[in-house]
């Protein structure tokens, strides 16, 4: 049970014995819950009514407070508002954040939390955030002495996937069951030619897995030797971290593990991308013809990070806001009906990677193809002038002239390193912009136009599913 501090039940008294009209001691303790919550109110009320902020504010109350139990009630009560926002991530990490100060265990709290999130929330988008965030919290503990942690979260994230009712992300979220256990199953190969290095071998299988080419870097191939069946005309004795793409994807069809071939698969993108803002005009063509190759294998799970449109049904890859929509030979075609005709990818991504489009414009002027991918918006043949446009946060790039012909398909290859982004059409550069890439993807057509796609890779980490179709008109 809470108690009342010492202090305020000594005051308490002391008003108690001069008027009978002031709370007792017991009423005030019963209060004290009632007060936390009107706190919290008022605090939101002073973010502009931002729940997620506002429970921010009341945690880092709770930080303030010099009373445990004062401290303990801010603290429930912050973790009580961000559940409501229905963002996973953010009541983990409220929950996490004081959780051993009060003797809790952080894992058994935090799984509470989600499974109740997750029984709690009806909408799917909601439903999808909290299998997202279990299944990243599942992952964060791959590395752990043991899986149980990481099997606890797992086993949220799968359920609440399911709840979904999106086959897409339930076999996303099934399947990465696999990648987490990777590490722990590819190590002990490892460990030995390992010894001596300051370097873990579940870190570095870990990091091949995601597909980080500095992983690489402190070894020779001869150490790696385990993780793969022989390395070809490659040099054994040769420093990995000096493998160009060509040779990761040699060494990929080598790997002994299938999720180790797309993690190398991963490294060889990672070069390419690291390498193309100082390449010249010939090596950023073949960079952006292998960067499109590379996708293609990556990109496999129909519905998820291969879009592509057979039948009407296949329609429901995407959320529609508004215009035409079709399906027809093998493409999804959309002809402009008022504002804003966005077709949105039902995945968010927290990363990405790289986005190929193949489609075109099919309106005989040739005119508006448009397309958003994070805070990349473009807009290809201007009906205005023979400009494109990229625009970013309200800024906008032109270049000349148009780059699309009518009726024909091109390929529309959008690529981060991170920190910056890079367009290319039919591996011509186009544009290089600072981004990280990350959030929805959407295609759509402009006054009077129609388009047609018919296919469209996603190289990155889900995330959640829209709510809606997003676009910014411009």
């Amino acid at each position: 049970m809470i108690r009342t501090p010492p202090m305020l039940l000594a005051l308490a008294a002391a008003i108690c014995a001069q008027g009978s009209g002031v709370p007792t001691a017991e009423e005030l303790d019963k209060a004290r819950a009632n007060v936390v919550r009107v706190i919290a109110e008022r605090l939101t009320q002073a973010v502009g009514g931002d729940i997620s902020h506002g429970s921010s504010q009341v945690l880092a109350a709770a930080f303030d407070a010099d009373d445990r139990a004062t401290r303990y009630l801010l603290w429930r009560q912050a973790v009580e508002m961000a559940e409501r926002t229905g963002d996973g991530r953010l009541a983990l990490q409220h929950e996490r954040a004081l959780a051993p100060d009060f003797g809790l265990d952080p894992r058994q709290t935090g799984v509470a939390l989600l499974k109740r999130m997750a029984l709690a929330a009806d909408e799917p988008e909601r439903i999808a955030s909290i299998a997202m965030a279990a299944m990243h919290t599942a992952a964060e503990h791959s590395l752990a002495a043991d899986d149980t942690e990481m099997l606890s979260f797992y086993d949220v994230a799968v359920r609440a996937a399911l709840r979904t009712e999106h086959a897409p992300l339930y076999a996303h979220v099934r399947d990465h069951l696999a990648l987490l256990r990777a590490p722990r199953v590819l190590a002990p190969s490892l460990s030995s030619s390992l010894r001596d290095s300051p370097w873990r071998a579940e870190l570095v299988v870990h990091g091949l897995l995601q597909g980080e080419v500095r992983m690489l870097e402190p070894f020779t191939l001869r150490e790696l030797a385990p993780l793969f069946d022989g390395f070809g005309a490659l040099d054994p004795g040769g420093d990995a971290g000096d493998l160009d793409a060509d040779q990761l994807v040699t060494l990929s069809e080598r790997a002994r593990h299938p999720l180790l071939r797309g993690g190398m698969l991963r490294c060889a993108m990672q070069r390419l991308v690291r390498n193309y803002t100082v390449a010249d005009a010939a090596s950023r063509r073949r960079a952006a013809r292998a960067i499109v190759a590379l996708c293609d294998r990556l990109c496999t799970d129909d519905g998820l990070s291969r879009l592509r449109f057979r039948q009407e049904q296949d329609q429901r890859q995407l959320a529609f806001a508004n215009g035409a929509w079709r399906v027809a030979d093998g493409k999804l075609v959309g002809a402009a009906r008022g504002a804003n005709n966005f077709a949105t990818h039902r995945v968010r991504f927290a990363a990405i990677n790289a986005v190929v489009i193949r489609g075109g414009i099919a309106s005989e002027a040739g005119l508006n193809f448009r397309c958003k991918v994070g805070d990349v918006n473009l807009l290809l043949n201007w009906e205005v002038e023979d400009q494109n446009h990229l625009w970013q946060n309200g800024a906008c790039h032109r270049t000349s002239p148009r780059v699309l012909t009518q009726g024909e398909e091109h390929t529309i290859v959008i690529f981060s390193d991170g920190a910056t982004a890079h367009v290319c059409i039919d591996d011509e550069h186009l544009y290089t912009v600072p981004s990280s890439l990350a959030g929805t993807v959407t295609v759509y057509p402009a006054l009077g136009s129609e388009i047609f796609v018919r296919e469209v890779l996603v190289d990155g980490h889900p995330d959640g599913l829209v709510r809606g179709p997003v676009g910014v008109m411009m």
